[in-house]
């Protein structure tokens, strides 16, 4: 493939994400090693997503609701493989279930330097 063709696939993968992002109950967030957010999509009312850069979800929600959601971060860069799970917690604004995924982040030289690609979204015929 022409590297013409490659930037071509490539703008077309990011408008697509761009639109998913846009358009569905999706939160996609990148943390580093120590579970803090470097990047987010939040589709969630609260907190603002800039609020949520720099912090790990403890520092933003209760431990019961942090927890689960760590633990998912946390399996995927200790284990360096993609983690999927069920999360049901309660948030400010009602009572949540998500099917979330958690995948190690590798920087230029293959060391883990986070996780990328939390996608949480309701599993399928669940309504939040």
């Amino acid at each position: 493939m022409s590297e013409a063709a490659l930037e071509r696939e490539l703008d077309r993968t990011k408008r697509f994400l761009r639109l998913v992002l846009e358009t569905g109950h999706v939160n996609g967030a990148y943390v580093d090693t120590d579970l803090r957010h470097t990047w987010v999509h939040n589709s969630a009312p609260e907190p603002p997503t800039e609020e949520i850069i720099g912090k790990t979800d403890a520092d933003l929600f209760a431990g019961s609701v942090a927890e689960p959601t760590m633990d998912v971060k946390r399996a995927a860069i200790e284990t360096e493989s993609r983690v999927e799970r069920d999360i049901t917690f309660i948030k400010p604004w009602g009572q949540n279930r998500y099917r979330t995924a958690a995948e190690p982040l590798y920087d230029d030289d293959g060391t883990v330097e986070g996780r990328c690609s939390l996608p949480s979204t309701p599993p399928t015929g669940i309504a939040c």
